[in-house]
């Protein structure tokens, strides 16, 4: 149906224009989600996807009324569809302080606040930080994390994005420290050759599992972090956009990284930690997951562990 509205005003590049068939299209169409859906877009360097935000008030009285004619937001929904344009700057989507709903068929749940104003082409398809690729290459088990196991976490202390200092080794119980690269933004492109470095892509997607399956760690009694070696403010904003409820420890100086030798890779300047993750009891480590791929069923994964484990010493 998507499809069909714009097909018939394709020959408009008013952004007016198109304002008004989206909102016409989510105000009738209950199959289409709102506030978000996604879509291609055709400008002048190609063909680019793009990801639409409505706020609910600009929606009208019908769709924000709870009758059965509103729109559903539900994250099953997600459509896309082909625009044709014959301007590069068609239409600008995004507004601050507009977010998304969780999302599936491939797409992180992820929030995010897209400036205003942004082009269409500013983000291309093939660097859609919310999605993996089908033809990523699987990073292989090269022994970089195997003297990690019942290594006792040294005494250093690493900016959270909480704004606090957090000393792993001082936190008592059972904790999940899951490791990464780095994560992107929406509005800037991946580094160069990032999706061919194996087990590099899928920071995001692996966050937002943990985040979605926060509850269900906390219903074990274990607490969840995540550690990268991007700094303190880059975690901190990439923490607000994706509603992140566990704290994410920032190793910009190595320090903790060099201690325990954990293993890296060095691309585009920087040095970044491979995906791995790392079970710590009382200070101490307790279990390794390395290498971890894919990323965006990681969290599911650890759960399985940790329950598998819960219920192997409850029969002993």
């Amino acid at each position: 149906m998507l499809r069909r509205v714009v097909d018939a005003h394709r020959a408009s590049t008013q952004r007016s224009e198109l304002e008004r068939r989206f909102k016409e299209l989510l105000q009738t169409a209950a199959d289409i989600p709102s506030p978000f859906f996604n879509a291609l877009v055709d400008g002048e360097t190609g063909t680019h996807e793009v990801d639409a935000y409505w706020p609910t008030q600009r929606l009208g009285s019908k769709s924000t009324a709870s009758s059965s004619t509103a729109p559903a937001a539900t994250a099953s929904a997600t459509r896309r569809a082909m625009l044709t344009s014959s301007s590069r700057d068609t239409a600008s989507f995004g507004s601050p302080g507009m977010t998304r709903p969780s999302m599936t068929n491939g797409r992180c749940a992820g929030f995010a606040s897209p400036s205003a104003g942004a082009s269409l082409n500013a983000v291309a398809r093939g660097d859609d930080i919310h999605t993996l690729p089908e033809d990523l290459p699987p990073p292989e088990d090269d022994g970089a994390a195997d003297h990690l196991l019942n290594a006792a976490i040294p005494q250093v202390p690493l900016r959270a994005t909480t704004g606090d200092f957090i000393r792993l080794a001082d936190l008592p119980g059972r904790d999940i420290l899951f490791c990464y690269p780095r994560t992107g933004r929406p509005d800037e492109e991946l580094p160069p050759g990032w999706n061919a470095i194996p087990g590099a892509r899928g920071c995001t997607p692996e966050a937002c599992g943990f985040r979605d399956a926060h509850a269900q760690f906390a219903e074990l009694g274990v607490r969840v972090l995540a550690l990268s070696t991007q700094s303190p403010d880059y975690q901190r904003e990439m923490a607000e956009r994706l509603h992140l409820p566990f704290p994410v420890l920032s190793d910009e100086t190595l320090e903790l990284t060099n201690a325990l030798r954990l293993p890296t890779f060095a691309t585009s300047g920087w040095i970044l930690l491979r995906r791995l993750t790392l079970v710590i009891d009382d200070g101490r480590i307790s279990h390794v997951f390395y290498p971890v791929f894919p990323p965006d069923s990681h969290a599911a994964e650890v759960l399985d562990w940790l329950r598998f484990e819960q219920a192997r010493l409850r029969d002993h």
